[in-house]
């Protein structure tokens, strides 16, 4: 484990989840019809115990969700303007959708909607795991989370060359561990200006803010181990999460993950129970 640190500041309660860390996930309505959030939330649910999932989607997309009944009640949905509510209310109808669905004017009008949403969650005191639904946890993630120690921000590498981190920055955005720490200086605001410049790309905005950052006011990070943390090419047995990037196209992600023995049974049920 690779590890830059300087002080950290107390860290507040979140006044969302009454402290307990957030797990953040991003969806569209692909993702679910093909089954790979059900997967990933198949594989990662035991460990969600002491936390809250937060899933921030379109309406359309909430839509898919309110049926499966795997899904509790208590998970937030969080729409464009910050709004939350969860399940159980949306269930119940008493809450109207957000009008903005993924790839409309509203989210095209917000380039960076992801660090926006990461920003407020951070700014109410809340730990926030923003994690990609194309993986499988194998493992709990929060053990080599704590294991590696206090830090503003914990996150893996996505380099499957041997030139990796420090000696080239190319740092995953799909696994972030962020302390509201992160919220108290202009990390937030210089992340959104550069996601901004890099036309939306939160990943690649995102390295070019910690290599700058890093010679005179360096931003206290952790990387995770790669041989528990690999880009998708070379994820070996002792993954703790599989991950299929550098993949393109959801047929791909999901035969990559069949592959490696993680696709469960009870999503391809799932699926053919909806046909």
């Amino acid at each position: 484990m690779f590890v830059f640190s300087l002080k950290m500041t107390k860290e507040d309660e979140c006044s969302v989840t009454s402290g307990r860390r957030i797990v953040l996930v991003n969806l569209n309505k692909e993702y679910i019809e093909s089954g790979m959030f059900f997967n990933w939330y198949h594989y990662a649910q035991d460990h969600l115990a002491s936390s809250q999932l937060v899933i921030d989607a379109s309406s359309d997309a909430v839509r898919m969700l309110l049926p499966i009944k795997e899904l509790p009640d208590e998970i937030f949905v969080v729409d464009v303007n910050g709004g939350m509510n969860t399940l159980g209310l949306l269930r119940k109808g008493g809450v109207s959708f957000s009008k903005a669905p993924f790839g409309s004017r509203g989210f095209r009008d917000l380039m960076k909607h992801r660090v926006e949403q990461i920003s407020f969650l951070l700014k109410q005191g809340c730990t926030v795991l923003q994690v990609d639904v194309d993986t499988v946890w194998k493992q709990n993630v929060f053990h080599d989370i704590d294991a590696a120690g206090r830090h503003a921000l914990i996150l893996t590498d996505d380099d499957a060359s041997k030139n990796r981190w420090p000696h080239k920055w190319y740092l995953c955005g799909c696994f972030l561990h962020m302390s509201p720490s992160l919220a108290q200086g202009s990390f937030l605001e210089d992340w959104q200006k550069e996601t901004s410049r890099q036309n939306g790309n939160e990943q690649i905005a995102l390295n070019n803010v910690l290599r700058k950052s890093y010679a005179h006011n360096p931003i206290d990070f952790a990387v995770l181990p790669l041989d528990h943390y690999m880009p998708g090419p070379i994820t070996s047995a002792h993954a703790h999460v599989i991950h299929a990037n550098w993949i393109v196209g959801i047929k791909r992600k999901v035969a990559f993950l069949k592959k490696k023995n993680v696709w469960h049974e009870s999503t391809d049920q799932w699926l053919r129970s909806r046909r």
